[in-house]
């Protein structure tokens, strides 16, 4: 069942209508489990959402905040991350578009990609939610204020040093050879 629900009998009569949903724990939770991901401890986020008809398509116009438990990539401890994002997406009938050429092979522009499909009377966000709080995760996420174990702190801040390079041999014994001529 999903959480997150655009209903086009509310859009029939007036265009568009405003939907606010809260991001539970337990949704953050299901969502994530099969990432590195999770819930934080406490609180919870929003989704704020405007449907606007346009025709048989479908502009969704929102917000997602919420916070995010993920893993340092330094000292691999859990730590809160916030995401605030706005988002844009349009939605199309399944079967107006994109399954016209099912057979043949199809170059997608820019605009194709920026399409889902619906079908029936609603359209799940679901999936966008989860997809944008994962993407707004860095690659590297770091602890905001540093990591808390002095140790790997100390380590990670010692400035480079230069370590010899697989020839550096044979340029000690260039020089032993040329100090010899």
């Amino acid at each position: 069942m999903s959480a997150f629900l655009i209903h086009l009998a509310d859009l029939t009569a007036t265009g568009e209508k405003a939907y606010e949903f809260p991001i539970t724990r337990e949704w953050l939770a299901e969502a994530l489990e099969d990432t590195e991901y999770g819930a934080p401890e406490e609180g919870t986020g929003s989704l704020e959402v405007t449907g606007r008809e346009m025709g048989a398509d479908v502009l969704a116009d929102g917000r997602i905040q919420a916070t995010l438990r993920v893993p340092c990539a330094r000292c691999n401890e859990d730590i809160d991350w916030p995401v605030d994002l706005h988002f844009t997406q349009l939605f199309v009938p399944r079967g107006s578009y994109q399954e016209q050429h099912v057979e043949e092979e199809v170059e997608l522009t820019p605009e194709d990609l920026e399409r889902e499909t619906y079908v029936g009377d609603e359209i799940a966000l679901d999936a966008l939610v989860r997809e944008n709080l994962i993407l707004e995760v860095p690659m590297t996420p770091r602890c905001p204020d540093g990591c808390a174990d002095p140790q790997i702190s100390a380590y990670l801040d010692k400035p480079d040093v230069k370590k010899p390079g697989p020839l550096a041999g044979l340029l000690d014994l260039k020089d032993k050879l040329g100090e010899k001529n």
